[in-house]
């Protein structure tokens, strides 16, 4: 996409829906496809996006299509690290789009185990 890095044209502007967020894309779990166009689709409303896990960049949401296990996996981050970032499957952001506003927190969301309560769907828990 050739949209101007300063993202400051009048038409963006109003379409800020996450704007002042940072999203890492986690790639397990979601097609190279899917995710360029996932990314696309936050970028257009405001958001950054990090290249990897580093607490430094100030990341605000993983969008991960893998269980909690994983993303500390694949990120190599701490349960401590992940405590003030926002973790959603796939599914929130169109949902957000959708519903042009940011879901609640609690829909969407990938499941941190033990704290978790009733986790529908979700098949082959382990206790």
């Amino acid at each position: 996409g050739k949209a101007g890095e300063g993202g400051s044209t009048a038409s963006a502007r109003g379409c800020g829906l996450f704007s002042g967020l940072r999203f890492l894309f986690l790639p397990k779990g979601i097609g190279r496809v899917q995710r360029e166009a996932l990314q696309k689709n936050v970028c257009s409303r405001g958001a950054s996006l990090a290249p990897e896990w580093d607490r430094a960049l100030g990341i605000t949401h993983i969008i991960a299509n893998v269980p909690y296990e994983r993303v500390l996996a694949e990120t190599g981050a701490y349960p401590d690290d992940l405590e003030d970032v926002a973790l959603h499957t796939s599914e929130w952001v169109p949902q957000s789009i959708r519903l042009a506003r940011r879901p609640a927190p609690q829909e969407h969301v990938v499941g941190r185990g033990a704290g978790t309560d009733r986790t529908e769907g979700a098949s082959g828990n382990k206790k």
